[in-house]
Order: structure tokens, then sequence, then C-alpha cells
């Protein structure tokens, strides 16, 4: 996956968390969203937003490379979240595996703009 297209991928999904958390992977995998879920949904997408606008303004290795470190510390901080907190486990998983997604496409961004 290049760089622009993780960016315009982030800037959607974080769009979309930002208008509709209820149609965010985290309700739709997760079985729904409560009120504090929805709020922090919300400020999810306003981090994915923030990080795709810097990596659209700033579309270097080293901004891939921080991206992929913040998604997987998503991904680690959600399944810590899942396993400590019952009421939140099922949306806590579907963040996690979606920002695991991210890590990934962004390791392959990263791992891309290097052979080039």
């Amino acid at each position: 996956m290049t760089g622009a297209l993780l960016t315009g991928a982030r800037a959607a999904y974080g769009v979309v968390q930002l208008v509709a958390p209820g149609w965010s992977g985290e309700a739709l995998l997760g079985g729904g969203l409560d009120t504090t879920s929805r709020r922090a949904v919300r400020l999810l997408g306003a981090r994915q937003v923030v990080q795709a606008s810097v990596s659209a303004a700033r579309p270097m290795r080293e901004v891939l490379v921080l991206g992929a470190v913040v998604d997987g510390l998503h991904a680690a901080s959600m399944v810590g979240l899942a396993v400590g907190v019952r009421r939140y486990r099922r949306p806590a998983m579907a963040s996690a595996a979606i920002a695991a997604a991210f890590t990934i496409a962004g390791a392959l961004s990263v791992r891309s703009s290097s052979e080039m």
C-alpha cells in the first residue's frame, strides 16, 4: 500500500469515526457503542484525521514509521482495555484489529518507500 493510499484510507476512516461513530468498525464489529464509547471513537477519529493530515503534509519515511508505531501502540492499548474491562471487550478488540491493520499497512508503506 502506498503512503498516499494509506493516508486517504486513514482520513476517510477518521471522518467516519468523527461524524458517524455508529458506522465505525468499533460499533459494527463490537456490537454497538454506549455514550462513553461513542466519545472515545470520536476522539480516535480526530487522531486519525490529524495523523492523515500530518502524513499528507509531510509524506516522508519518518512520518510513515511514526504513524505505524502510533497505530501499533493503539492496538496494544486496546488489547489491554479488552482484557481489563469486560464491558468494552468487543469494541476494544475491534479497534485493536483495525489499528493492527493500519500498523501493517503503515509498515508496508515504509517498506515500499524504502525500496524506491
